[in-house]
């Protein structure tokens, strides 16, 4: 399981953080000192699916929001029209 984990760190890192977070909570509520990926349920990964897609639409909208303020900026759009000429 540790070469799953090293995978999926160099993919996401944030996906990876959020696995292992369920992971401790699994073990911690069922009070096992082993578990392994195969013991995420449906539920418990849709609940992480639904984690990374929020945080990736905050990250999107951030991204977003500083390119509209920088387009609003009046030298930073002289700067990308004279890079187009």
């Amino acid at each position: 399981m540790g070469d799953y984990f090293r995978n999926l760190n160099n993919l996401d890192p944030h996906l990876n953080a959020l696995v292992v977070t369920k992971l401790k909570e699994i073990q911690r509520r069922e009070g096992r000192h082993q578990i392994s990926i195969n013991d995420l349920n449906e539920k418990d990964e849709l609940e992480l699916l639904r984690e990374y897609c929020i945080n990736l639409y905050r990250e999107y909208r951030t991204l977003r929001n500083m390119f509209l303020e920088n387009m609003h900026d009046p030298s930073r759009k002289e700067r990308l029209h004279d890079r187009r000429n």
